[in-house]
């Protein structure tokens, strides 16, 4: 960050410019598709069954209704449409390899082209968010690119460019997102995608361009709002890193009150007039700072830059006021994330997590919004993260699997002319899938707990060292105004 931070203060104090270490994160921009295919009308009676089932989000039930008639052979000359209907409804209850075969034996026909490539491309985010990600680079390059819509192309070279980020091929990632050249939403979010990505690789001034250039493209949509926020933080960012103080300030003032990025530019704004030793507009900032909640980790540090900066205005006694309370903060959060950590060791808190998740639906995990509960706000940070995001969507896959069990389970007794000793076969089958999946979806849990749990630990290490941080400065203050007594 920039050096003016560190201007004037004692060699021994903590650094301003340290303070700025959760604003330099850069993240790719994604966006999941949702693939909606239209049908139009069908002769088939049993294919307009099969939309209404569709329609109704019967997904299990139309998979069922296609299955039995394909074996009766009854859709003729609409068997294509009845095998892409397969496959789209397999997607849609979350069963992507069994979509894949199905795609697979379609025939290559310009007329289906597209369809097929909408449902190659949404298998392939299916197994992005899952964490198979050479399986998604297979099912993006069973898309034809000459035979669908441009847009649908721009969506193929978004995920592309994520899964190679994903895979730390950062040169590939860029040739993909070189490839998208329009502004339409999908074009807006990889030209993001590309300006950060090149800041990542060091090229910030072709990074720096694209981005200014982005900008004015974002119209006044949630989505594009949130995208703008997201460009100017980083430009304020790396205005910060270059010592540009006017320009950080520009950028960082730019953020929308309401952004979800508001809480890391005021700690931006704030460090730009550290920076240009305006210390008393810097601490005005964090001041309004300090009084959001405590669970952000820019908040925690802006308790740290108040006295700091108050030591750097020569004024000891408000800088170890401000240390006390900092510290009273840091105590405070300290044992809220061990009693946070004792539910998620617990089970309680997962099970909790897991369950409102899975209850709210997909719309829910492509969001990558929290459920509002407190202590879920420990938590943003690993919820928006990839290896997050596969574990639980693993783990619900598991859960609607063994629903799907149940549900045969349960239909099994209701064939007519099968036997008893049939019908307790099957069932037992079932019994005995069902209990592995009991059993890895157990495991999983235990996963996500332990990436929970290593989320809170980081967290509390955090808390501790600005704690120690916090306490050798109170110590530096005190020796300080001693000596300053003692003079006098």
């Amino acid at each position: 960050m920039s050096a003016g931070c560190n201007r004037r203060a004692p060699d021994n104090a903590p650094r301003l410019a340290a303070l700025c270490g959760a604003c330099c994160l850069i993240m790719a921009h994604t966006v999941d598709a949702d693939i909606s295919i239209h049908w139009g009308a069908n002769d088939s009676p049993y294919l307009r069954e099969v939309q209404l089932d569709m329609a109704l989000d019967q997904h299990f039930s139309a998979i069922g209704h296609l299955l039995a008639e394909r074996k009766r052979g009854t859709f003729g000359a609409e068997q294509t449409t009845a095998e892409l209907m397969l496959a789209y409804n397999y997607l849609k209850y979350g069963m992507h390899h069994e979509a894949a075969a199905v795609l697979e034996t379609l025939p290559e026909d310009r007329h289906l082209a597209r369809r097929v490539g909408e449902l190659w491309l949404e298998l392939a985010n299916m197994r992005f968010q899952r964490g198979y990600l050479e399986e998604a680079h297979a099912a993006l390059a069973k898309i034809n690119d000459d035979k669908i819509r441009y847009a649908l192309l721009e969506q193929k070279y978004n995920l592309g460019a994520l899964i190679y980020l994903q895979q730390d091929q950062p040169a590939e990632a860029l040739k993909k997102l070189l490839s998208i050249r329009s502004n339409s939403d999908w074009g807006l979010i990889g030209k993001f995608n590309l300006g950060t990505t090149l800041i990542q690789r060091g090229d910030t001034k072709t990074g720096r361009n694209i981005l200014e250039a982005l900008i004015p493209d974002l119209y006044d949509g949630p989505e594009m709002l949130a995208l703008r926020d997201r460009a100017y933080f980083t430009l304020g960012n790396l205005d910060l890193q270059h010592q540009d103080i006017a320009g950080a300030r520009k950028n960082f003032q730019a953020v929308r009150l309401e952004s979800p990025y508001t809480n890391n530019a005021l700690l931006g704004l704030g460090l730009s007039y550290a920076a240009a030793s305006a210390y008393q507009d810097a601490i005005s900032l964090w001041q309004e700072l300090v009084k959001h909640d405590a669970s952000d980790p820019a908040v925690l540090e802006a308790l740290v830059a108040i006295p700091l900066s108050f030591t750097e205005l020569g004024d000891h006694r408000q800088s170890i006021d401000n240390y006390q309370h900092a510290l009273q903060i840091f105590r405070d959060e300290i044992r809220h994330i061990d009693f946070i950590t004792a539910a998620v060791e617990d089970g309680s808190l997962i099970n909790t997590l897991l369950q409102q998740l899975i209850t709210r639906g997909d719309a829910t995990l492509r969001s990558n919004t929290l459920p509002a509960l407190p202590e879920f706000q420990y938590l943003r940070d690993l919820y928006a993260s990839h290896p997050f995001q596969v574990a639980i969507n693993n783990y619900r896959d598991l859960r609607m699997l063994e629903h799907r069990l149940q549900q045969w389970a349960s239909n099994i007794y209701k064939i007519p002319d099968m036997s008893r000793t049939f019908k307790k076969v099957y069932v037992d089958q079932i019994a005995a899938q069902q209990s592995t999946l009991v059993a890895t979806a157990e495991e999983l849990k235990q996963h996500i707990a332990k990436l929970a749990t290593a989320e809170l630990a980081k967290r509390k290490l955090q808390i501790i060292v600005y704690t120690k941080q916090a306490l050798f400065a109170m110590a530096q203050n005190y020796d300080t105004s001693s000596v300053k007594a003692t003079l006098k």
